[in-house]
């Protein structure tokens, strides 16, 4: 009685996936975290989404893939101050995941989707150490 009961893994993934995307649009609308959402657990499950199961084309699976790249995504270019509520490797672990993501991501439009944030993570750090350069 209780295994059927239990939602199947898909459906787990697929509300998962969801429950993320309204993260994200809470991130990116209000440009900072909820009051009842951790920064580390925002980062945490971004993380955890966005190298989930990276070898499956599965729908539910590319959905939640797709969620954690749109919360880092938020997480390093919308919301203020998103890395200064976490450990200081945080945004290199976010920039290593997302360089990982855009090499060796099956599926097309999430590699293109890591890469472009990739290059633009590129372009700042290289814009941030030229004005260093000049303010020396």
């Amino acid at each position: 009685l209780f295994a059927e009961a239990a939602p199947p893994r898909r459906t787990r993934r697929v509300a998962a996936a969801a429950w993320l995307h309204v993260l994200f649009l809470a991130l990116v609308r209000r440009r900072s975290f909820p009051r009842n959402v951790a920064a580390s657990d925002a980062f945490g499950l971004a993380l955890k989404a966005a190298r989930h199961a990276p070898s499956s084309n599965l729908d539910a699976d590319v959905d939640l893939r797709r969620s954690g790249i749109k919360i880092l995504t938020a997480l390093l270019g919308v919301v203020e101050g998103a890395f200064d509520a976490l450990p200081p490797a945080s945004l290199l672990q976010a920039a290593n995941t997302l360089r990982g993501i855009a090499e060796l991501e099956p599926n097309k439009e999430l590699r293109q989707l890591a890469a472009k944030v990739v290059a633009e993570l590129d372009t700042t750090t290289r814009r941030l150490l030229d004005q260093q350069d000049i303010l020396q």
